[in-house]
């Protein structure tokens, strides 16, 4: 009774989720009808404009090209009016100078108040709508992730000696000189490492981290089994998997060679966790730009982990 039951229930939220991933393709579908319908409405009215202006570049272009004629031909006729006796070339000289008089003095084109108006709403609207995208971005990644944001603590037993957590554990910075703690098998003994209090085996995972403007730190994820004692490599090899700032660059620590990270000064740093998938994605708070993502496949439990091995500088969790 209580397996029928139990199958019915799996049955029933195996039918939900289906008819969920429908209205989540529909939904994400008419979003991007939407925008592409919204991209060719802007494109369009900046082609239109791009237009306007050409033809009005033309027309001006042609109406220079009639006035430098019509000015070649007086020039041609004033070096033949000269070579004529003196009667005949002061009565030729008067006609062309009447002439003369009547060809309009050019103008300087300038663009008209109106055109520079629409150029300018489209240059706003432009502005607007990257300020409307970024926050959709957010307002989006916020609501999806909602759930999946931990709420971290530093975990004072691993912490090495000469690591100096905040009261409220959330942050760490390096001290002058060891700390005179206890032994524990957990404890880092000699890299300058502390773990999360909670660790995950399963499940989607995210946290922000703040980060020292100065060189000297790391952090991502371990696995449980990570070495704690002795001097040990920084590597996925070694079970870590994180970003670092280094020499006034960030990397990704990959193996064999370091990744170098193309990007602009960070100040605070995502780290989504997926377990199912097998992935450990940084992510650039500030405008939620990608920064690395590590292929692992996890065989245990990972935590956090952090690392800071210069005295200018620190990590935090966010908030």
């Amino acid at each position: 009774m209580f397996r029928s039951t139990e199958e019915k229930e799996s049955k029933e939220l195996l039918k939900q989720m289906a008819a969920e991933r429908e209205n989540v393709g529909a939904e994400f579908q008419a979003l991007r009808a939407f925008l592409v319908e919204q991209e060719g409405r802007l494109l369009g009215r900046l082609e239109e404009l791009s237009r306007e202006v050409t033809q009005k570049q033309n027309e001006n272009l042609a109406q220079l090209g009639g006035e430098i004629t019509q000015l070649s031909k007086l020039s041609s006729q004033i070096k033949e009016t000269a070579c004529k006796p003196d009667l005949d070339f002061l009565q030729e000289f008067k006609n062309t100078l009447s002439r003369c008089s009547n060809v309009p003095a050019p103008k300087p084109s300038t663009v008209s108040s109106e055109m520079k108006n629409k150029v300018w709403n489209v240059s706003l609207k432009t502005f607007v709508l990257k300020g409307l995208l970024k926050k959709f971005k957010e307002d989006l990644c916020g609501e999806l992730e909602k759930e999946e944001k931990v709420e971290l603590t530093l975990d004072p037993d691993t912490a090495n000696p000469r690591l100096i957590l905040s009261l409220d554990l959330k942050s760490v910075r390096l001290g002058q000189r060891a700390q005179d703690l206890p032994s524990h098998p957990h404890r880092f003994d000699t890299n300058t490492r502390v773990l999360a209090s909670c660790g995950f085996s399963s499940g989607r995972h995210h946290w922000e981290v703040e980060v020292g403007s100065q060189d000297g730190w790391a952090f991502g994820v371990a696995r449980e089994s990570v070495r704690r004692k002795g001097l040990t490599p920084f590597t996925p090899e070694e079970g870590v998997w994180a970003l670092q700032l280094n020499s006034g660059q960030y990397w990704a620590v990959t193996s064999p060679e370091r990744t170098l990270l193309s990007c602009g000064h960070l100040s605070r740093v995502r780290v989504a966790l997926d377990l199912e998938v097998g992935a450990v994605s940084f992510y650039a708070v500030e405008d939620m730009r990608h920064l690395y993502t590590f292929r692992v496949n996890f065989h245990e439990r990972v935590f956090p982990l952090f690392s800071v091995c210069s005295t200018g500088t620190y990590l935090r969790i966010w908030p």
